[in-house]
């Protein structure tokens, strides 16, 4: 009797796993990084990925309220 394991990914289905992405911390910011992975019960790299989505959402914003800063601007402008 032959047992088979299977592999199990802990990455949601579709994410590229062959390209990871690497990034350096300072000791203090890594130390606080690695407490919070640890206090959501998460993994560092699920973490980091977290915070990724999350910084690209804010971008995201912030791009919207620029264009929208732009657009009153140029209407006040224009009157």
């Amino acid at each position: 009797m032959s047992i088979t394991k299977h592999l199990v990914s802990r990455s949601p289905r579709g994410v590229l796993t062959s390209k990871p992405i690497y990034t350096r911390l300072l000791p203090s910011e890594q130390a606080e990084f690695e407490a919070r992975a640890m206090s959501e019960g998460r993994s560092l790299s699920n973490m980091a990925r977290l915070f990724i989505l999350m910084g690209m959402r804010v971008a995201d914003e912030g791009k919207h309220m620029q264009g929208r800063t732009q657009q009153q601007t140029t209407l006040v402008e224009g009157d």
